[in-house]
């Protein structure tokens, strides 16, 4: 009888917090991100600064087309230009075993980007910078330079993701008129 009434006390603290952590988060003014929506009166949209065959323009050109909307590779059709650079891959030991061998690295991409749309800025030029650790074991040279492979072309979706994160609000504002 003591057991029953003690599960029955747990379930009902487990309860109130459970709803306790809804209300706050609620309150707090926390909710999931949702999926990408770029607005189409960005498109045409064009990607320069990089090579058209580099992996960042490649995901970028392939998530734009997936959200509806059209890629091109002339600038002076294109609505939006998105301006990549200074593109930079780099590995950095982090950890040093006791035989002062590498036992740890730090991959890192960064790259930055500006957008224009209509041939006024609307995104000044900003910088994504990744990073993404692994484990090097001198036994598995080959394992290791694909992980690390895999790793910069992660790092390369991510930020094409975060780089369409930033064309978003940019669908909303109003392109400013232009007199001749």
């Amino acid at each position: 009888m003591v057991k029953k009434m003690n599960e029955l006390r747990l379930t009902r603290a487990a309860i109130f917090f459970a709803i306790a952590m809804v209300v706050m988060l609620a309150g707090c003014g926390f909710h999931l991100r949702g999926a990408l929506q770029i607005q189409t009166i960005l498109s045409p949209i064009a990607v320069t600064g990089l090579p058209q065959g580099s992996e960042l323009v490649i995901e970028l050109r392939r998530r734009i087309i997936a959200q509806g909307l059209q890629v091109t590779e002339d600038t002076a059709a294109a609505h939006t230009v998105i301006t990549l650079g200074d593109e930079q891959s780099d590995r950095v030991v982090t950890s040093v075993g006791p035989d002062g061998r590498a036992r740890e690295y730090r991959a890192q991409y960064a790259v930055s980007y500006g957008v224009t749309r209509d041939n006024d800025i609307r995104l000044e030029t900003q910088k994504v910078v990744l990073s993404r650790d692994f484990a090097f074991v001198p036994g598995q040279v080959l394992a290791a330079g694909n992980e690390e492979a895999s790793l910069q072309k992660e790092m390369q979706h991510e930020a094409a993701y975060t780089i369409l994160r930033a064309l978003e609000p940019l669908g909303h504002s109003v392109a400013p008129s232009k007199t001749p």
